[in-house]
């Protein structure tokens, strides 16, 4: 008698301990150190065009939105082109990855389209080994109107232009 109340004593603990470890959060798996964002960010528009600039060891990827991005993305978790982030309504949207250094916009891609006089929002992040991410950069610039360009950086201090003669 005394051996199978053991057993069921053992059995009911190894259920508890089960339920237990199901019912725990899930934890990512990545462990992340800080990430340093791209440098030198920047972006400038022409009539439906917008190009996005960027200095960075690791490949980046860009967000698009007809807003303000206030989104951030998770580490540990991989983003494709055209993956929606996020919880702003309209979702931002994953633009581009890669190592390039440069990203141009013409048309539509991904439900958001590039027209001229209306404001596009970016915000770019660098993605280090193990997917893990940094806080990103945010850029917004507005093509066409009735400049011939404009153009947005995050520098705070630009070299003053070289005069040729």
């Amino acid at each position: 008698m005394a051996r199978s109340s053991t057993r069921a004593h053992w059995g009911i603990v190894a259920l508890l301990c089960f339920a237990r470890l199901a019912l725990m959060p899930s934890v990512a798996s990545a462990v992340c150190g800080a990430v340093s964002n791209p440098t030198y960010t920047s972006a400038n528009a022409q009539s439906g065009v917008v190009n996005i600039y960027w200095s960075s060891s690791n490949p980046v990827i860009i967000l698009e939105n007809t807003s303000s991005i206030t989104d951030t993305l998770t580490n540990g978790t991989s983003y494709s082109v055209g993956t929606a982030v996020g919880s702003m309504s309209p979702q931002s949207r994953v633009q581009f990855g890669g190592s390039a250094t440069t990203f141009q916009r013409t048309g539509t891609l991904n439900t958001f389209t590039i027209t001229n006089g209306t404001t596009a929002y970016y915000k770019v992040f660098a993605n280090a080994t193990g997917n893990c991410y940094s806080s990103g950069v945010t850029l917004s610039v507005t093509p066409g109107g009735s400049t011939l360009w404009n153009y947005d950086t995050t520098s705070t201090t630009l070299v003053a232009p070289a005069i040729d003669g």
